[in-house]
């Protein structure tokens, strides 16, 4: 299976506290050529702090992302940045992953 806006194949991964990782390789013509990358992606939700606006709260805050980004540091994973999952139509972000690569040793 190929995975969309490159000519990596994707295989789905073991689950990682509930989470789907998954294992990409840029090259599969050259072994050892190029790192295998594992990516892991953790869901939190939002709050939308305090304050007044029109529409809900005025800053974003999330809950528990430093914990996160540190144990899977811990694990050996590298944080590599963050999407939003569910956003509102007035733009408001009400979740986000997290997301984390590591290289998958070969052999």
């Amino acid at each position: 299976m190929r995975g969309k806006g490159g000519p990596w194949p994707v295989q789905k991964g073991p689950d990682h506290a509930g989470v789907g990782a998954v294992y990409l390789s840029r090259s599969t013509k050259r072994k050892g050529a190029d790192p295998v990358l594992e990516y892991d992606f953790v869901s939190l939700d939002t709050d939308w702090g305090t304050g007044y606006s029109l529409f809900g709260g005025v800053r974003i805050d999330t809950n528990g992302h430093r914990e996160v980004i540190a144990q899977r540091a811990a694990e050996g994973w590298r944080y590599v940045g963050w999407l939003p999952t569910t956003q509102r139509a007035t733009g408001q972000i009400d979740r986000i992953d997290l997301i984390f690569e590591r290289e998958v040793k070969r052999g």
